[in-house]
């Protein structure tokens, strides 16, 4: 089209551009694509692999608007430790929009939020509001609340040089309300105000959480060993065999070795020991019972696309309630074809009863119901040396 001088000056003082308007991008396989880039081996960090993978997509957007996938720029920064840069991402994206789907993303989202935690203390001025947005976000983001605490400690210090900690503890708290479980947000609590019981929040304030005068003492999966493994009941069954069970307790695994494997659908790390574990069960049908326990999250991965490639090529979803978590889980049992069923279980058997702080964390017990070991982060071949030593039992 030619433009005469009139035109390209009317444009030019309207703020209007004669170039063509990009495209709508297809958010879909947009997002399909963003969830694909930080693929990698079960229990191995993000590499140059995954860098490049994320530069590419980025190239492949330049100057769209990636709507709900903006925060992937932020991302990109923080791969190539420019901090600051991936905040003020962070911090323009959430001025937008309220969340992040996929789970891991939110995770590297939470890492970053926390390296501001991490270096507020070094900071010329700083600026509380805005680290207590920060710290809010952080805590939402990023699971770990254990690690969180211990980064949050020198600013909680009656030496630091915050100014209203009281502030800044109750923007820890709020974040860790809205998706950790009851028992982890106690310790959590216990942990900020330590033995400052008079300064600990009302559950009037904060609703679920009772904070304790003094951090209880942290216990771990392996402080079960030798000992009988905690019963339950399974509140939902998800069962793929050709003779589904409609009740399953772990009293009625007696007999065999069990593998019991805390996970979830939406977490990577559980997605890759699957595979593993549906093998170990085809190879011990008669000696082994393998059982994924889980709980209502009111979110996952689900794989009910054709396409959906395993093991982390699923779509994220969230804001599910049981039905449809139930159904996403059975999704996944089609796709990646589980010989074993998955029980759903109250939350407090992970917590309390198991002392699970991260998922995937296996737990192997004998014939009769003894846990002989545990392996957090689902290591195959320690998995299958706890079961060789609890087949070789007699």
């Amino acid at each position: 089209m030619k433009t005469t001088p009139i035109v390209r000056l009317a444009c030019a003082l309207a703020g209007l551009s004669l170039a063509p308007l990009a495209a709508q991008i297809d958010l879909a396989a947009a997002r399909a694509e963003l969830d694909k880039t930080l693929t990698r081996p079960a229990n191995t960090v993000i590499g140059d692999a995954q860098r490049q993978a994320l530069a590419a997509f980025l190239q492949r957007y330049a100057g769209q608007d990636l709507g709900p996938l903006g925060y992937a720029r932020a991302m990109h920064f923080y791969l190539q430790r420019d901090m600051s840069a991936a905040v003020a991402e962070l911090d323009g994206f959430f001025a937008k929009h309220a969340a992040i789907d996929n789970d891991e993303h939110r995770t590297v989202a939470g890492r970053i939020y926390l390296s501001t935690l991490a270096g507020a203390m070094r900071a010329g001025d700083i600026d509380e509001a805005q680290l207590c947005a920060r710290a809010t976000r952080a805590t939402r983001l990023y699971g770990d609340l254990a690690t969180i605490a211990r980064v949050a400690q020198p600013l909680l210090a009656e030496d630091s040089r915050i100014k209203d900690r009281a502030a800044l503890r109750i923007a820890l708290l709020r974040g860790a309300l809205e998706h950790a479980d009851t028992a982890a947000v106690d310790q959590f609590a216990a942990g900020l105000y330590g033995n400052a019981a008079s300064t600990a929040p009302s559950t009037a304030a904060l609703g679920t959480v009772r904070a304790r005068p003094a951090a209880p003492e942290r216990t771990s999966p392996a402080s079960l060993e030798g000992k009988a493994a905690p019963e339950w009941t399974a509140t939902h069954i998800v069962d793929p065999r050709a003779q589904p069970v409609a009740k399953l307790a772990l009293a009625d695994l007696r007999g065999k070795v069990v593998v019991l494997d805390f996970w979830a659908t939406w977490c990577p790390p559980c997605r890759a020991v699957v595979p593993h574990l549906v093998e170990l069960q085809s190879k011990h049908t008669a000696d082994v019972a393998v059982v994924g326990v889980t709980r209502f999250y009111g979110r996952g991965m689900d794989f009910a696309a054709a396409d959906a490639q395993k093991p982390h090529g699923g779509k994220s979803v969230s804001g599910l309630d049981e039905t449809a978590e139930l159904a996403i889980n059975k999704n996944f049992a089609s796709a990646f074809a589980l010989n074993y069923p998955i029980a759903f279980v109250d939350q407090a058997v992970a917590s309390a009863s198991y002392h699970v702080s991260g998922i995937p964390t296996v737990f192997v017990l004998d014939r009769a119901g003894k846990v002989v070991g545990s392996v957090v982060g689902g290591d195959a071949k320690r998995v299958d040396a706890l079961v060789a030593q609890a087949l070789a039992a007699r």
